[in-house]
């Protein structure tokens, strides 16, 4: 979503989608504006996307099991448990740029017709660590922080 704030020298537009930062400044509010929304258009459809936006769930998760997983004491069951989520198709074939909370919330749904809540608990824990190193350690998904 972008924000136009008011300054001094004239106006400035910010736009953050899937990750991925633009800003610029502008004499006119309107000119502003447009370019706002032609950038958000762009960065939804890809283009400009810098790569970042073709690594999925499923990606993330396989990287995981290889790196994260074997130097940890339960490597065998979360391993297990990897490979467990990596069978519902409709969460882990989302690209982590267009991955949502509603993806994460629809998975939960299913999970929990299932199994129990406390299964459902840990395998969100999971999930949550995995995207945490996607971001953090593998710049797969760059946070966005407003201004």
């Amino acid at each position: 979503m972008a924000s136009i704030i008011k300054e001094q020298d004239g106006w400035h537009a910010f736009v953050c989608i899937g990750g991925k930062r633009r800003s610029k400044r502008f004499p006119g509010k309107g000119q502003a504006a447009d370019w706002a929304n032609r950038i958000e258009r762009q960065l939804r459809d890809g283009e400009g996307a810098g790569g970042g936006g073709r690594h999925t769930l499923a990606d993330a998760m396989e990287r995981y099991d290889r790196e994260v997983t074997p130097n940890k004491k339960g490597a065998r069951w979360e391993s297990i448990r990897l490979k467990l989520l990596q069978r519902d198709k409709r969460l882990v074939d989302v690209k982590l740029s267009k991955l949502s909370s509603t993806d994460l919330a629809a998975w939960r749904d299913r999970r929990l017709g299932e199994v129990s809540g406390a299964t459902v608990a840990r395998e969100m824990n999971l999930i949550s660590h995995v995207l945490t190193i996607a971001r953090k350690e593998w710049r797969w998904m760059p946070a966005c922080t407003r201004r």
